[in-house]
């Protein structure tokens, strides 16, 4: 490894690593924060091509623990600060990311359409989370409507002069009034 491509403070090294099936192999990397001590774990992948020796590579170290602590934290954090509703957004948290996980992304891999999809999946969500009584489902319809007209593909278009604002009948069919040309209208 070249030392002119190192950026400052960091070190070429090369670390030995014995595999989980017990063989050693030695991988060449930069350590640029004096991670690599002796004994410490690593994620490695071999780098293979026909013809080529076998070339490893240090892709992650494992972060498991430190996370899990960090998501234990946060999660005491949010129920010691919002109480019961820390507890509903922690599950409203929970119920968007298995509706993303569980069925958005893999109908988005299967090909199906993603506006439809998001649509959807947002109205699962906001259904979801949302509490539904006489406050809430008012806002929670129009916004599922707005998103229906919006993912339509029957939404007009605007147009060069201005957004169409409604249609009227002329003798041979219908034509768009501009927003300009009705106030033109009112104040007469």
């Amino acid at each position: 490894m070249q030392d002119d491509f190192l950026l400052p403070g960091s070190v070429a090294v090369t670390v030995d690593v014995v595999l989980d099936d017990g063989r050693q192999v030695t991988v060449e990397t930069v350590d640029e924060a004096g991670i690599f001590d002796l004994g410490r774990r690593v994620d490695v992948s071999q780098v293979a091509a026909t013809g080529t020796p076998e070339i490893w590579a240090i892709v992650d170290l494992p972060r498991g623990a430190p996370l899990l602590g960090l998501s234990a934290v946060f999660v005491l954090a949010v129920v010691a600060l919002g109480r019961f509703q820390g507890v509903r957004a922690l599950v409203g948290l929970v119920l968007s990311a298995l509706l993303i996980v569980a069925f958005l992304v893999p109908a988005v891999l299967n090909g199906s359409s993603p506006t439809v999809l998001a649509l959807v999946t947002a109205t699962a969500v906001m259904t979801a989370v949302v509490t539904m009584n006489a406050v809430t489902t008012a806002p929670a319809t129009a916004t599922t409507k707005s998103a229906c007209l919006v993912a339509s593909p029957q939404t007009p278009i605007a147009t060069t002069k201005g957004m169409a604002v409604r249609e009227e009948q002329h003798g041979e069919g219908t034509r768009p009034v501009m927003a300009g040309e009705m106030r033109k209208k009112m104040a007469l």
